[in-house]
């Protein structure tokens, strides 16, 4: 929470500045969130050259920002600065007010929920959250042995951001709150965009709540994913070319300050964008082109700027990218999918597309598509989604689970209304509003008020085409998709606001919101009514909602490591354990040891076994995470290890004091 309320105190005391500036609190909310992030992720780098990430060295950063914003906000009281005195402009419209209030309802059941559900999320336990354990214990963001590429390859942006609040809260209990500020954040951002497109006020409330209601949203806010973390940054990104490009041409004054404004926050953004989610590297350039092609930076001009920007970006991404390489031989560690990458982990050959012809991009834009039409509200329905999509792919000639343009498995199921999945759930009602706008622009055409909406729409759709054409499609794609939807909201609620009398709107917000209703109380894993309530369980039973395991499995692993009392503990685990939760239930401040770190790795990371500071590593015990062989010793890391306990998937291993041999070696699981 001291982070947040560090950020409330930054934005009270860049009011005069703002005032003087120019910016509304919209669009100061947007900037400081854009330098917040910069600024986090360059401590970050900065304190991991030195292994000084503390819970100190944090604490003293963010206290020391708080202090110099009330220093300013109490200088600015002293000299009676006129910003004190200045009322906020009041809606005058009721149908405004109504969908100001929808927008600030739909926001408190996904905050609730941030707040009282503790993290719970697949991809979180193996990964998120799991690498913040093992930087917190290293003081540092460098790689560490691992079997889990996960934790190492992909973007780290909105780990850092658990990393700051795991140190500042002494736990978890925050965690959930990034995604739904990054949600928060869009909101604002969706309606500043469409301002800046030509919407009036009732546009700009409509952007607001498309963004606020849409389902896949919803469920990532209470989330630690990263999509709505990467869905913002690209809309700060698209928001920034549009602020740019409406300043005059001049550059004098207070216009080419703002102009300087938005140069660095563009900048800032894209690095963001590009350190949060490989996603990035797909969606970004056709933020580019669209720039350059309605020449709202025309190169000329603008060539200093341009380079700053760049900079900017590699400023951010320097770090990662550079670890990376020292590791995989790569920057990106897993874009090309044919080395190192997370479908390698787990059996497949590559997550992109091994033909790019053109009735296999249209393949991909309908299954793309379908993702979303497939949560169907009866069978007969589901039935049409199903033979369209079946007489689709006989009309193109190809086959529709072609292997070389589907990754895993991908198929159409049906829709369970009390079920939403935070993986797999899709945006039925958006995309026929996404819709709605394509026929509206191709009415209008190109006309001079409609031109640099049409061009933005424009950008989403070479966005999506980009996506189609790189990545293999997969059940997974409805969150990978969030960011277009969010990155749609200004120009739907633009469109929205043009075309609809008071009635219909009122209608369309209704129905947006009753349809946001079930995704609030369903939630697979953090629901609010149901059996499975986050309300009538305790958080420790919340920690495993959604899911198969049963706690007490790790309520006796935790009495029998207490029981060795050991200084180190080694993990010999698969690539998919979800390893937060042995972090989680052998706390060190009650277990008493000093490391755990992952033994025998496999893969290219297992070079760091033998460097400083993890080649002195020499566990105590190990845990081995695979079907257990009772009463068998095993060897790790040319020592012997006597078997302990075991239980289901889970064995102790206690080192051996009699050396002695005929025993079995320890093979990657």
């Amino acid at each position: 929470m001291f982070l947040i309320l560090c950020f409330i105190q930054t934005f009270v005391a860049a009011q005069p500045l703002a005032r003087k500036l120019g910016f509304g609190w919209r669009e100061l909310v947007v900037l400081l969130s854009v330098l917040f992030g910069a600024t986090l992720v360059c401590v970050t780098e900065l304190l991991s050259q030195f292994s000084f990430i503390t819970s100190g060295t944090v604490s003293f950063f963010w206290g020391a920002v708080a202090l110099a914003c009330i220093y300013l906000t109490l200088k600015s009281i002293a000299a009676k600065d006129p910003w004190l005195q200045a009322k906020p402009e009041k809606e005058t419209s009721r149908f405004n007010q109504f969908l100001f209030w929808l927008v600030v309802i739909c926001l408190l059941p996904s905050l609730f929920v941030a707040v009282y559900s503790p993290p719970n999320n697949g991809d979180g336990f193996v990964y998120h959250i799991a690498r913040v354990m093992h930087w917190e214990q290293n003081c540092s963001v460098r790689h560490y042995p691992t079997t889990i590429l996960r934790q190492i390859q992909l973007g780290p942006m909105a780990e850092f951001v658990f990393l700051h609040l795991h140190l500042l809260a002494n736990g978890d209990q925050c965690d959930n709150l990034v995604q739904w500020g990054a949600m928060l954040g869009s909101v604002i951002c969706a309606s500043l965009a469409a301002e800046k497109l030509g919407a009036d006020r009732r546009g700009q409330l409509l952007a607001a709540l498309f963004a606020v209601t849409i389902p896949m949203g919803i469920l990532q806010s209470s989330s630690t994913q990263n999509d709505y973390v990467a869905a913002y940054w690209l809309l700060c990104t698209a928001y920034f070319v549009l602020a740019y490009a409406r300043e005059p041409d001049e550059n004098t004054g207070s216009v080419a300050t703002r102009k300087n404004i938005y140069t660095f926050m563009a900048g800032a953004a894209l690095g963001l964008e590009l350190l949060t989610k490989g996603t990035g590297f797909i969606y970004s350039p056709a933020i580019v082109l669209w720039a350059l092609y309605t020449r709202k930076i025309r190169l000329q001009r603008d060539w200093k700027r341009l380079l700053a920007v760049a900079a900017l970006v590699v400023a951010l991404n320097l770090g990662h990218c550079w670890r990376n390489t020292a590791a995989f031989g790569i920057p990106l560690g897993s874009l090309d999918g044919k080395g190192l990458s997370v479908a390698t982990e787990i059996g497949e050959p590559s997550l992109t597309n091994e033909i790019h012809t053109p009735n296999a991009l249209i393949s991909n834009m309908i299954r793309n598509l379908i993702i979303h039409g497939q949560e169907s509200f009866n069978l007969s329905l589901h039935r049409y989604v199903m033979d369209f999509y079946f007489w689709s792919h006989d009309l193109i000639g190809i086959h529709p689970l072609d292997l070389r343009t589907t990754w895993g498995y991908y198929f159409i199921y049906g829709f369970d209304w009390k079920k939403w999945q935070e993986d797999k759930s899709g945006n039925p009602l958006h995309l026929i509003l996404i819709f709605v706008a394509l026929c509206f622009f191709l009415s209008k055409g190109r006309k001079s008020e409609n031109r640099e909406a049409a061009d933005y729409f424009g950008c989403l759709l070479l966005a999506f085409m980009l996506f189609s054409l790189l990545l293999k499609v997969q059940v997974y794609h409805g969150r990978l998709h969030l960011s277009l939807f969010v990155f749609a909201a200004p120009v739907v609620g633009l469109c929205l606001g043009r075309i609809g009398k008071a009635w219909m709107l009122a209608c369309v917000a209704a129905l947006l919101v009753a349809l946001a209703v079930p995704v609030h109380l369903y939630n697979n894993r953090r629901p609010l009514l149901g059996p499975e309530s986050i309300l009538t369980h305790s958080r420790k039973d919340n920690y495993f909602a959604g899911t198969q395991i049963e706690y007490g499995v790790f309520d006796e692993l935790k009495r029998k490591v207490a029981e060795e009392k050991p200084e180190n503990i080694g993990l010999f685990v698969p690539v998919y354990e979800m390893e937060y939760i042995y972090w989680l239930y052998l706390p060190k401040n009650t277990i008493g040891y000093k490391r755990m770190q992952h033994i025998m790795v496999d893969n290219p990371l297992g070079k760091l076994e033998k460097v400083p500071p993890w080649n002195n590593f020499s566990p105590d015990i190990v845990l081995v995470l695979e079907p257990p062989e009772k009463n068998v010793s095993r060897v790790f890391n040319e020592k012997l290890y006597d078997f302990v306990w075991s239980r289901e998937w889970i064995s102790l291993y206690r080192k051996s004091k009699s050396g002695k041999s005929g025993h079995q070696t320890g093979d990657k699981p």
